[in-house]
């Protein structure tokens, strides 16, 4: 059996590295020249985070990852860009191999601040101060960031301390709410001669006021926009990185009142050529709303119909004669923006691009 052959009859994603490169020049831009930090975590938003890092290590000032796992297979895969690791416990173990790898900790609470001062590091190490402005979710309230920053500027082994920020409505432009944590930060952090962090992609799309120092890009590098908005992409010059393509396997003629898929949801209203695409929910793509979604054969735009199946998905080919069995289908990318298929499925790109699984075999671009 040709194994290569049969490989080819599924589902698999180009990743077009020279747009991921594009993308960060646009992040580079809108920061003013300030500090990029790339952020990769969730497997670079499923794009594959050895390959994506690799790619990204001399074009930023660093990366960023949420676990310590996602940091350990960056280091194991000989990646020596700076790396900062978001999420907490901070813990002896984790002092110890972040000295011994040379990688940046979160603060998160106090019980953060106890370890690093019971467990100090041989070798000096760069601290983050996460404050919490309103997301709620994790980090340390203003007063405890003011006490915790004199706490550990005292040791000698923490090297440097950042502050930083998440906001949580930064897709939105003109969000008092937005602009309030900007300035709650700010003003919290003033009393210190310290760098800083705030703006994430929709921070640099649309609140100017929270480029600082460091800045921490995640969606926009990848292509797509935070609020699933198409044109705000197209606007800002954002290229499509990752294209989810997969190929037509079978095609079928049924008669009007005939039904396609599970459940049986969809009847033909008249005679209607039926075509199957290889690729379902178990390479990721979505169940939920697909039968709102297209998917691009040649140049058409071709509905789903019936219900998403774990291996396969069907369309209505029944306006489209031209379109054969061994076409290539894309899901979404090139010529159907991921925010468009996201939209329809009622979730946002994010889901789509870390929901692609194992299976869906990547080609990388250079």
């Amino acid at each position: 059996m040709d194994v290569s052959l049969s490989l080819s009859r599924f589902a698999w994603a180009i990743i077009d590295l020279p747009a991921l490169a594009h993308n960060v020049s646009i992040a580079q831009r809108l920061a003013g020249g300030k500090k990029i930090l790339a952020v990769i975590k969730a497997n670079a938003y499923g794009h594959g985070m050895v390959e994506v890092g690799q790619y990204l290590q001399p074009l930023v000032n660093g990366l960023v990852v949420a676990r310590l796992d996602e940091a350990v297979e960056l280091r194991e895969a000989g990646i020596t860009a700076d790396l900062l690791i978001l999420c907490p416990p901070i813990q002896r173990e984790t002092i110890q191999w972040a000295e011994a790898h040379h990688c940046d900790l979160v603060v998160h609470h106090h019980d953060d601040v106890a370890q690093l001062v019971n467990n100090p590091p041989q070798q000096p190490l760069r601290i983050w101060l996460k404050m919490d402005s309103g997301m709620h979710r994790l980090g340390l309230s203003p007063a405890e960031l003011v006490a915790a920053h004199n706490q550990l500027s005292q040791l000698q082994y923490i090297r440097d301390i950042i502050h930083c920020t998440h906001l949580a409505q930064a897709d939105q432009p003109q969000s008092d709410f937005t602009q309030k944590q900007i300035d709650d930060f700010i003003h919290a952090s003033s009393p210190f001669r310290v760098e800083r962090s705030i703006a994430n992609s929709g921070g640099l799309f649309h609140y100017p006021t929270s480029i600082a120092d460091w800045n921490r890009p995640g969606i926009m590098l990848y292509g797509a926009t935070p609020a699933n908005n198409v044109a705000s992409a197209q606007q800002h010059g954002l290229q499509v990185v990752m294209t989810l393509q997969a190929t037509l396997v079978a095609t079928r003629s049924i008669a009007s009142g005939e039904s396609v898929g599970y459940g049986a949801t969809w009847r033909a209203t008249r005679p209607s050529r039926i075509g199957t695409i290889a690729i379902g929910y178990g390479d990721g793509y979505p169940r939920y709303g697909s039968q709102q979604s297209q998917v691009k054969l040649g140049d058409h735009l071709v509905p789903i119909v019936g219900k998403v199946s774990m291996d396969s998905l069907t369309v209505d080919l029944t306006d489209y004669p031209d379109v054969a069995i061994g076409d290539v289908a894309t899901l979404w990318g090139q010529g159907l923006p991921i925010n468009t298929v996201a939209r329809h499925a009622d979730t946002i790109a994010y889901t789509l691009m870390t929901g692609i699984q194992k299976r869906v075999r990547k080609q990388y671009l250079h």
